[in-house]
């Protein structure tokens, strides 16, 4: 990773004290329509980097804020500046999900604040909440946890199985829901 620049006092996005507000559109002040370069006007201490998937590398840029980083990929071979993002990742526990969760809470209470969803153990532990279908949730946990779906090829909706007091580990916002999750 580029280390960050550190033109804002601690090198954060923002100086406000407490949780960072994170919703389906933004993330503290980021809009998270807003082109890259807008982005990185709004959050000096922003900087490039490079997210790596399973067969990819995907030009990022990172917002560091304090207790959490969000950054925007975009799914292209270099950053394209007058283009949004493709997706975000939120990592960090000093965020404040529709201003109601702090992302430090247990897996049960986003389980009970949420209500039902679906659960894929597949390279790890990821839920979709039925209601916030553009937003996935990286969870710590085995995926020995889950239970085996009964009918292969389905999803599996028991997300009673994910322990209690697992956490969050990363919060994935996307444009629009994606087309091979589905409640």
């Amino acid at each position: 990773m580029v280390a960050a620049k550190t033109d804002t006092p601690k090198g954060y996005c923002s100086l406000v004290a407490g949780p960072v507000y994170i919703s389906e559109d933004s993330i503290g002040p980021l809009d998270l329509g807003m082109t890259m370069a807008s982005l990185k006007a709004t959050c000096r201490a922003a900087y490039e980097t490079v997210v790596y998937g399973e067969e990819s590398a995907n030009p990022a840029v990172a917002f560091p804020f304090e207790g959490l980083t969000a950054t925007a990929v975009q799914h292209q071979d270099s950053l394209l500046p007058q283009q949004a993002a493709d997706a975000w990742s939120i990592t960090g526990p000093n965020g404040l999900l529709f201003g109601r969760l702090r992302l430090s809470a247990p897996w049960v209470e986003f389980r009970d604040a949420f209500g039902p969803g679906i659960v894929s153990s597949a390279g790890g532990v990821t839920v979709m909440f039925c209601a916030y279908p553009r937003l996935l949730f990286v969870v710590d946990a085995s995926s020995d946890s889950i239970a085996i779906d009964e009918q292969p090829g389905s999803w599996n909706h028991n997300l009673s199985r994910i322990p209690r007091l697992a956490n969050i580990k990363e919060v994935d916002i996307f444009p629009r829901p994606m087309a091979d999750w589905s409640c």
